[in-house]
């Protein structure tokens, strides 16, 4: 958890790692994500959800 450098008091949570892409998060792929008090949910949008956000885009 972290704040941008020159911004507000935003937080800031960065992921990157290679057990991301074996988890379903490969570049490009769209993610739901789930708020609950004190946790966070991070869904990879499986093909279908990201054909509808495209199409959603278009619009």
């Amino acid at each position: 958890m972290g704040y941008l450098p020159n911004s507000s008091d935003t937080p800031v949570i960065k992921i990157s790692a290679k057990w991301l892409r074996e988890a379903e998060f490969s570049i490009g792929t769209g993610v739901t994500v789930k708020i609950s008090e004190g946790c966070l949910i991070l869904l990879a949008d499986n093909n279908e959800v990201q054909e509808l956000r495209r199409e959603l885009y278009q619009v």
